[in-house]
């Protein structure tokens, strides 16, 4: 059967069932049969089956036969007509959030992985050139988009950032942008700007691109405010079309100030942001290799950051990033832990393997600093395989050396194990991050997990597989420490805004629905510990 015949609604209780069907004998259709149920709408030949399962809440509907109307149209009426009842169920939740606690206090989340830097603390034209966008192409796409980033701290104001410009409304019309809908956006902005249409980099760009070459004009043309914008149009929809973080860097041009404001909105329930930091230069081509620099150097980054937790104390903690690169690097993230960060950030998909920075985890245990390191086998990777770096089994070298080192392994060593179909027999595949993740997590006193940017969380069956895959782990009392006190909450805010859908609005009620199933009751407080007891413990 093809995908486009059927949808599946989450959040669907045995009530909201029941008003569905309800609604759909109210708007004249005929029902028959008790689940799966038979509907024949009497609307242009269309007839529906609708099938519930109460142990996963959720309602799948078949389109059997469309009449006369597209598939699309009649998911667009299903949407429309069982997406509000999905919606209203999410609202209710996300207002009367409680913990069972003796307490009985309100529910509070601590999130362990967010982000709050924008692209004027990134290497844009490395980034660009690293994914094969030409060199002075790369530049000149870095210009226009750091003429569209704003900035709290340096002074630049009145500025129109791409959030400023035109009808754009954060997040909900962001979030309803196709990539296409993005990049013009861009170019109307690039269009307006004369600094944009004067920039020698424009000119520059053209040498790199034959078709552009060919239709060259004489001096007099190339000066003319139209050749000029034909020739952009055609170079940014070049350069952006296909780029993988397009939607994450266009989030990325509001100020620092307003990334903290839309994080708190998104996230109401969460009592304390643990923002992570990178450290980027050094890796990403330039005019020679790894020579492309951020906007800000790392030092105004760290000063930045600093000023966003004093306007914020009882909200933000701060990890400060490493590099082995950078000059004194160890003196770099020293200095930041006493002027009041908390914890250290380690990036090894940029290019570098934990086991070669023992000084710097020793300086750590001996301190009890926490260390967070991205652990999946792709991420922000500055060449191609450089994900690699992040195997927990390189980490499992380093806890050998140390192994008091308090540490969160991040994303829980991504996707791929946790979401497959789950069997007692082989609980991970064997080439799952997620394996080493788990042993190393109930090994060792000190290592955590968490489960920022788990996209599959969202898919009713991949869901249902990670529930089971959980439980029969957190059963498991053959280790020295359980997984239930080591899995920690995290979001990866704001990367979770590359994904095309609403899942950044959703993530943390997509847990606490997830928690909520009736096979997690014989766990007692799990949710207290798995969005804030945990945190608490690895950050204190």
């Amino acid at each position: 059967m093809r995908k486009c015949k059927k949808r599946v609604y989450p959040y669907i209780d045995i009530e909201t069932k029941n008003k569905i069907l309800n609604k759909l004998g109210e708007n004249g259709a005929s029902i028959s049969g008790n689940n799966p149920w038979k509907v024949k709408t009497n609307q242009y030949g269309i007839v529906l089956q609708g099938s519930w399962s109460e142990q996963k809440e959720e309602l799948e509907v078949v389109i059997l036969k469309r009449g006369i109307v597209r598939y699309k149209k009649i998911l667009k009426r299903l949407d429309k007509l069982i997406g509000k009842y999905v919606s209203s169920n999410l609202l209710t939740l996300g207002n009367n959030l409680k913990l069972e606690t003796n307490s009985n206090s309100d529910f509070s989340i601590i999130d362990i992985h967010t982000h709050l830097f924008n692209l004027k603390y990134l290497p844009i034209w490395g980034v660009l050139a690293s994914r094969g966008v030409p060199n002075k192409t790369s530049r000149f796409i870095e210009f226009i988009l750091l003429r569209l980033t704003g900035e709290s701290f340096n002074k630049i104001k009145n500025r129109k950032t791409f959030f400023d410009y035109g009808d754009l409304i954060y997040p909900f019309e962001f979030a309803r942008l196709n990539d296409h809908d993005l990049i013009e956006r861009v170019i109307k902005f690039a269009e307006s700007d004369p600094e944009v249409l004067r920039n020698e980099l424009l000119l520059e760009a053209i040498e790199e691109h034959e078709e552009l070459k060919r239709n060259k004009k004489d001096a007099d043309d190339i000066s003319s405010e139209v050749y000029r914008k034909n020739v952009l149009r055609w170079i940014v929809r070049k350069a952006l079309a296909g780029f993988a973080y397009l939607r994450w860097f266009l989030f990325m041009t509001m100020r620092e100030e307003k990334l903290m404001k839309s994080m708190i909105k998104n996230y109401p329930q969460v009592k304390t942001f643990v923002f992570h930091m990178m450290d980027t230069e050094h890796f990403f081509p330039g005019d020679v290799d790894f020579s492309a620099k951020c906007h800000f150097a790392f030092e105004t980054q760290i000063e930045n950051m600093k000023k966003l937790m004093k306007q914020y104390p009882d909200k933000l903690k701060g990890f400060v990033a490493y590099n082995p690169k950078r000059d004194k690097g160890i003196e770099v993230v020293e200095n930041a832990l006493k002027d009041g960060f908390t914890g250290i950030k380690f990036y090894p998909p940029l290019g570098y393997n934990p086991s070669n920075s023992i000084e710097l985890f020793q300086y750590c245990a001996k301190n009890k600093i926490p260390v967070f390191t991205h652990c999946t086998p792709t991420g922000f990777e500055a060449k191609k395989g450089a994900g690699s770096n992040a195997n927990p089994n390189n980490w499992e070298i380093v806890l050998k050396k140390v192994n008091d080192l308090k540490l969160c392994l991040g994303h829980a060593g991504g996707v791929k194990g946790w979401f497959d179909t789950f069997s007692p027999e082989n609980i991970f595949p064997e080439s799952a991050y997620a394996k080493k993740v788990v042993e190393l997590c109930t090994t060792y006193e000190n290592v955590y997990t968490e489960v920022g940017f788990l996209d599959d969380i969202e898919k009713p069956e991949q869901k249902y597989e990670f529930a089971k895959r959980l439980q029969y782990l957190f059963r498991d009392k053959s280790v020295p420490f359980n997984l239930s006190t080591k899995i920690m909450y995290g979001s990866d805010w704001h990367v979770l805004m590359n994904h095309s859908g609403g899942l950044f609005k959703n993530y943390a009620l997509e847990f606490l629905m997830l928690l909520d199933r009736n096979e997690f009751n014989e766990f007692n407080n799990l949710k207290e510990h798995f969005f804030r007891l945990n945190a608490e413990k690895y950050l204190s």
